[in-house]
């Protein structure tokens, strides 16, 4: 749940869709994408929208400030390790959570994250204080989302989506969808394609299509 006083935390923001939503109902976004494409169709979406009380930020999250190595594009951006170097690789700043919202001199109620892996490595800190509710994609790392939230004092709960899902939700508001998408250059469409052959094949087989999400609130 977002409310209108809320200041909520995108981390992993990719073309802005969260952050969009939640703009209309809180009072601060901070979308944070390190992918160049993905910022640039975040920012596109944010001028289109209208929504000023969206603060983007282009660096990766991570354990400690200075640069990481990442790959790929779209939602495959991610930071990789010295084995999958590539000749598209790039070097990309990085800091902490904590770092970021000290910077911005504020806290976060909310926070929905999503980035590829690296929740193992940013997802702890201080700023978990002030956070009420919090939605992490998980990437094998449930069990240790789960016990790090419950140490800072939250209840947890795993989410389990299918692909199929997904796609049922986004065509039930497919012109909405449709009308982001053109806006820009259909980056969230071409990325969830990639990101299906690369990581499944070209033809997924039934059930592995899932996507697992924490949930995590204080009460």
């Amino acid at each position: 749940r977002i409310n209108e006083d809320d200041t909520v935390l995108d981390a992993g923001a990719s073309v802005g869709f969260f952050s969009i939503f939640a703009a209309s109902r809180c009072k601060k976004v901070i979308a944070v994408e390190p992918g160049r494409e993905s910022f640039t169709a975040l920012t596109q979406n944010r001028i289109m929208n209208q929504a000023s009380n969206i603060i983007t930020v282009n660096r990766a999250l991570w354990s400690g400030p200075g640069y990481v190595r990442m790959a790929g594009q779209g939602v495959l951006f991610r930071i990789i390790p010295p084995s999958e170097e590539t000749s598209t690789s790039q070097d990309v700043p990085c800091s902490t959570i904590d770092q970021l919202l000290g910077e911005l001199d504020c806290s976060v109620d909310a926070v929905k994250m999503d980035v590829e892996g690296a929740e193992r490595d940013c997802a702890d800190g201080s700023y978990l204080r002030s956070v009420r509710e919090i939605v992490v994609e998980t990437h094998g790392t449930t069990d240790y989302i789960r016990e790090l939230l419950k140490r800072h004092g939250f209840s947890t709960m795993v989410v389990r989506f299918t692909y199929g899902r997904v796609v049922r939700n986004l065509l039930r508001h497919l012109p909405a969808f449709s009308e982001a998408e053109i806006s820009t250059k259909f980056t969230a469409t071409r990325s969830s394609i990639m990101a299906i052959v690369k990581r499944q094949g070209i033809i997924p087989q039934q059930g592995n299509l899932d996507i697992e999400i924490v949930y995590g609130r204080k009460t």
